[in-house]
């Protein structure tokens, strides 16, 4: 499985931690 990379972050796990990089990749 691919994991989205969003704002050049995997979102696999930075996701978890930081929320911050999901909205600033949108």
């Amino acid at each position: 499985m691919s994991s989205p990379i969003v704002g050049g972050v995997p979102v696999q796990r930075e996701r978890r931690k930081v929320k911050t990089v999901e909205i600033a990749g949108e």
